[in-house]
């Protein structure tokens, strides 16, 4: 997928210093799942010189 049709099945990323020297786009997916939920989780994402996603990754802070 394109950066733009990420931004169109998603929404604009998450406004937010978490990841971003890190990632091209970064989203809050809520409460870390699990047992005891204290981090929150963050989907990653990185894209090519053409713009479409390259790799991707979720994260807890």
């Amino acid at each position: 997928m394109t950066e733009k049709e990420v931004i169109a099945l998603l929404g604009p990323p998450t406004d937010t210093e978490y990841f971003s020297a890190e990632a091209a786009n970064v989203y809050f997916l809520g409460a870390e799942r699990g047992f005891i939920s204290i981090d929150g989780e963050w989907l990653l994402l990185w894209y090519d010189g053409s713009g479409k996603v390259v790799k991707q990754a979720i994260r807890t802070d």
